[in-house]
C-alpha cells in the first residue's frame, strides 16, 4: 500500500550545555620569555601568562628553584618574580598575570585556582587572587604564604567567577621585605598554575525538519539539529498512538561544532499504518529535549483532516491534516461565547501535520480554528469531564 510523507518543519531551542576542564601553566618548554599555557580548553582561547611589577629584569622563565615537595610538582622551569615590599596591595605589588577568553556563544565559570609558591626570607608572605570584573578592588581568594624557602601547593576551590566575555586573573604576592632589591634568582617561584574552567554553551539546540516517511524498506525518520554542540547522542522514538513513545534507535552525534548536522534512521518493523515519531536529543549535561511529533498514514487518508479523538479523552484530542501548504498557521480554540481560549502559531514545512491540541479543563463543545494563507479549517471538538 502506498504511502504519503507527512513533514512537520520545526525549531525548539534549550541552552546550557556544560563541560568542565583544566587549564594549567607548568612551564615545562622553558622558554625564558614567554608563558604560554601547557594545556587547551577547547571552548575558551587562553593568553600567555606575563609578570607585572617586578623590581629588575630578570627572565620570566626559569631553572632555578626547580619545584618540588608537593603531588605532581613539575620541576624544571617555573616563573620567578622580585616582589617589591608593602604590606598591602598597591601601585608597585608584583603579581602575574592572564586572561581567559570565552569562545562566541559561550561563557565559562572559573571554579578553582590551585599554584605551587617558592617565597624566600625576604620574599611575599601574602597571596591576593583578583579579577578585571570589579577592577581588582576585591579578593576572590587569599592566603598566607611560607617565605621560608621551600614549595609548597595553594589551592583555591569553590570559587564562582563567570563571565561571557574575557576574564583577567592577577595573582598578587606582597608582605615582601627586600624593598624591592633586584635579585637575579628572585625572591618569589610559581608553578604549576592549574584552573578549573566551566564552559556553558549560549547557542540554543534546534531540531529543524523533522520528517517520517514510508518507503518500501519501512519508514524512514529525517532530521537536522541547526545548531549541534555537545550532545550526547539523539534516540529515536515510536508510538502507534501519539501518546505514549518507546525508544527504537540511539545515534551518536556526527559533529557536536555548533554548525548544522542531520540525521536519518529507518524503522523496518512499523506495528501500524499510522506511525508516530520523535527525537530525543539527549546533551552531555543531562538535559533531554524532545522535537515535536511527525507520523506516516495510508493512501487512503490522502487530503483527509481528522480530528481525534471527538469527544477529546481525558482532555486531550489532535488535528491531524495529511496535506497542508508550506507556511506559518494560527490556531485558536474557541469556545460557544466567541472567546479564543487557546491561540498558537505554527510554522510548517509543507507536507502532513500532527497537531497535539491543548483543550480547556471546562466541559463543553469547541471550535478548532487553523488559519493560513489561502487556508482555513474549521473543526468542532467536544470536552466531556463525566
Amino acid at each position: 500500500m502506498k504511502r504519503y510523507i507527512l513533514l512537520f518543519a520545526s525549531v525548539l531551542a534549550f541552552s546550557f550545555v556544560q563541560g568542565q576542564y583544566n587549564i594549567v601553566w607548568n612551564f615545562g618548554y622553558g622558554t625564558p620569555t614567554q608563558g604560554a599555557s601547557t594545556t587547551v580548553e577547547p571552548n575558551t582561547s587562553t593568553s600567555t601568562l606575563e609578570r607585572q611589577q617586578s623590581a629588575g629584569s630578570s627572565d620570566i622563565i626559569t631553572l632555578n628553584e626547580e619545584s618540588s615537595g608537593y603531588a605532581d610538582a613539575s620541576g624544571t622551569y617555573n616563573i620567578q618574580l622580585n616582589s617589591r615590599s608593602g604590606a598591602t596591595i598597591n601601585g608597585t605589588t608584583s603579581f602575574v598575570t592572564f586572561t581567559l577568553t570565552p569562545n562566541i556563544n559561550y561563557s565559562i565559570t572559573i571554579k578553582n585556582i590551585d599554584f605551587g609558591s617558592w617565597s624566600d626570607g625576604e620574599g611575599p608572605t601574602i597571596y591576593s587572587i583578583r579579577t578585571d570584573l570589579d577592577n581588582y578592588a576585591t579578593d576572590v581568594a587569599t592566603g598566607a604564604l611560607n617565605n621560608n624557602s621551600t614549595w609548597a601547593f595553594y589551592t583555591n576551590t569553590e570559587l564562582s567567577i563567570t563571565n561571557n566575555g574575557p576574564i583577567n586573573i592577577r595573582i598578587y604576592g606582597y608582605g615582601a621585605t627586600n624593598g624591592g632589591t633586584f635579585d637575579t634568582d628572585g625572591n618569589w617561584h610559581l608553578d604549576d598554575i592549574s584552573l578549573i574552567v566551566v564552559s556553558t554553551s549560549l547557542l540554543p539546540i534546534k531540531f529543524a525538519d523533522v520528517t517520517a516517511k514510508a518507503t518500501a524498506g519501512g519508514n524512514t525518520v529525517q532530521w537536522s539539529n541547526l545548531t549541534e554542540s555537545d550532545m550526547s547522542h539523539y534516540s529515536v522514538e515510536y508510538s502507534t498512538n501519539g501518546k505514549y513513545f518507546k525508544e527504537i534507535a540511539r545515534i551518536k552525534p556526527t559533529k557536536n561544532d555548533h554548525g548544522a548536522a542531520s540525521y536519518s534512521y529507518t524503522h523496518t518493523t512499523p506495528e501500524t499504518d499510522n506511525s508516530f515519531y520523535r527525537i530525543k536529543g539527549v546533551e552531555l549535561s543531562g538535559t533531554i529535549l524532545y522535537s515535536n511529533i511527525v507520523t506516516t498514514t495510508s493512501t487512503g487518508n490522502s487530503g483527509r483532516i481528522q480530528l481525534y479523538p471527538n469527544p477529546a479523552v481525558n482532555g486531550s484530542s489532535s488535528l491531524q491534516i495529511a496535506s497542508l501548504p508550506k507556511g506559518v498557521y494560527e490556531l485558536d480554540i474557541v469556545n460557544l461565547s466567541g472567546q479564543t481560549v487557546y491561540k498558537q502559531s505554527i510554522s510548517h514545512g509543507g507536507g502532513g501535520i500532527y497537531i497535539p491540541l491543548r483543550l480547556p479543563y471546562v466541559a463543553g463543545m469547541y471550535a478548532v480554528k487553523l488559519n493560513g494563507k489561502n487556508t482555513q479549517i474549521i473543526k468542532t471538538v467536544l470536552v466531556d469531564r463525566r
